[in-house]
């Protein structure tokens, strides 16, 4: 008989899982999943709801596509064996334990903030130990993070977690100081690593909120605040904060100016001419493999199949996740946040919390019981 103890017990444990998988190397996961995933397993039921069983199916076929299909168009600098077989692993394991429907006493936002806290330490160590060790004023770059040993981490790639543990706070943590001690923390770590794209998501998703609740009074205290900030950054009197200037200037200096833009006018224009994959980056603009764009990299890696395969799985998840706007707006939130950085060859993390967040959708009510409503 499950007690309200086991299940709090149960949901602790996949929680210190998932924090474990966000903040730690990917060897760490593999004695987590060792020691946690008979436990896990047993805290759920062996119920599969109909979305959930497409969820799976849609990501199963994608992840198919991409790194057995497009094996040959992946570009990774690691072994590329072993990065489609760790995606794999990861992604089965996902699918084995949040597929099925949980038991009472389970919580979503208990676990989407396991993922942010995780998100959140990687960012946090990452950011200090290349602050304080490389004495670096301004985290833009390759950073360090003593827990990954001499592995250099991409600024923008932690930035990017830390999104998705900015927009999971905001929603799912409950109101007090705490969340907005946590919040600040994650903007000032971003500010840090000099991340436009946070601001322009992290804003954009605030303000959609509280435009679909029309807030008045917190929309003009947003877009007041957002005011001041600015003007404060790009005052001439920034440049004379020391450390704090320079990052200043790296916002307006670079403003929304971004090689991306030219890398996926170029992936537009060539479109046409690579149905089956095969698409390469223009590197006379910039000297990399990838577009950093989740739909422009899945043509380019599995062609019509892949792109048609992942915008199957973007668009249903969101119109399952409609009536519930906390979910729906972080998902949402996800899917700009893939949509401008490499996933499937280095930010393999973010698609399984896509996966994750999928699975929570609502599920289908049958008819006998619509009706009997």
């Amino acid at each position: 008989m499950l007690t309200a103890s086991s299940a709090r017990r149960d949901l602790g444990r996949i929680c210190l899982y998932l924090f474990i998988w966000a903040a730690m190397p990917f060897k760490w996961w593999l004695v987590a999943t060792f020691f946690f995933l008979p436990w896990v397993l047993l805290s759920y039921n062996r119920v599969i709801d109909l979305r959930r069983i497409s969820i799976v199916f849609m990501t199963s076929v994608l992840l198919a596509l991409v790194y057995v299909i497009g094996y040959q168009n992946l570009i990774i600098a690691e072994d590329k064996l072993l990065v489609a077989a760790g995606i794999a692993a990861q992604a089965v394991v996902f699918m084995l334990v949040f597929a099925p429907c949980p038991r009472p006493g389970h919580n979503d936002s208990a676990l989407l903030l396991a993922v942010a806290m995780g998100f959140l330490v990687h960012g946090l160590v990452s950011s200090l130990y290349t602050f304080i060790a490389a004495g670096r004023s301004v985290g833009l770059g390759v950073l360090f993070n003593p827990i990954y040993g001499s592995a250099e981490l991409g600024s923008p790639l932690v930035s990017n977690y830390l999104c998705i543990a900015f927009l999971v706070v905001y929603f799912f943590f409950k109101p007090g100081l705490p969340k907005y001690i946590l919040l600040l923390l994650i903007i000032g770590i971003n500010l840090y690593l000099v991340s436009r794209a946070f601001f322009v998501v992290a804003v954009g998703i605030v303000v959609l909120d509280k435009i679909i609740n029309l807030r008045a009074a917190s929309i003009v205290a947003l877009a007041t605040t957002c005011l001041v900030a600015f003007a404060l950054i790009t005052s001439s009197e920034s440049s004379s904060f020391g450390g704090i200037g320079e990052i200043f200037r790296q916002y307006t200096d670079k403003g929304v100016e971004s090689t991306r833009w030219e890398h996926w006018g170029f992936a537009l224009r060539v479109f046409h001419l690579y149905p089956w994959g095969g698409m390469m980056v223009d590197r006379s603009i910039e000297d990399i493999g990838s577009f950093h764009n989740i739909f422009f990299d899945v043509y380019r890696i599995a062609g019509v199949a892949g792109f048609f395969a992942l915008l199957a799985l973007v668009g249903a998840s969101l119109f399952w996740m409609r009536s519930d706007r906390p979910k729906f707006l972080t998902l949402f939130g996800l899917v700009l946040i893939l949509s401008q950085d490499v996933v499937f060859e280095g930010g393999q993390k973010m698609l399984l919390v896509f996966l994750l967040l999928a699975l929570m959708a609502p599920p289908r009510v049958p008819a006998d019981i619509r009706a009997a409503r």
